[in-house]
């Protein structure tokens, strides 16, 4: 039988559990907190482009001024819309929401498969942040 080996949060959240390393008991609880909110994932698909500016994309002017309208500047920011927000934009239509998700194909992404993925982002986002003030007002302890 062979064992995985395990990531540096799990090995820290392991020692702390099982007191392998000198901490308090609120020390302790706000490791496992951190490590447990160092491991949500927010974007399942996230990748080292997320933060490239739309314009490399080279989208058609028409559509690249229509997201930036819209307060889309990243690669990161493109990915919370599905086709069917990207739809209701004014002035991109069908043929710049196929224009856009060919681009996205063509660096290895996507648009979102459907909102609830989004809304399933953002509550992962809140549960992150509320661990990291639980683990922040445990340390202050």
């Amino acid at each position: 039988m062979t064992t995985t080996p395990l990531s540096p949060a799990a090995q820290a959240v392991m020692a702390a559990y099982y007191g392998q390393t000198p901490m308090t008991g609120s020390k302790r609880a706000a490791v496992v907190l951190r490590a447990a909110a160092d491991h949500i994932t927010l974007h399942p698909q996230k990748t080292d482009k997320d933060e490239i500016s739309i314009d490399s994309l080279h989208l058609c002017v028409r559509v690249s001024n229509a997201l930036k309208r819209h307060n889309v500047w990243t690669i990161r920011d493109l990915k919370c819309f599905t086709q069917a927000e990207l739809l209701r934009i004014r002035t991109i239509g069908k043929v710049g929401v196929n224009e856009v998700k060919d681009a996205l194909a063509n660096i290895g992404t996507s648009l979102l498969s459907s909102s609830s993925q989004l809304q399933n982002s953002v509550y992962l986002d809140a549960i992150r942040q509320k661990l990291l003030a639980i683990a922040a007002e445990l340390e202050a302890q």
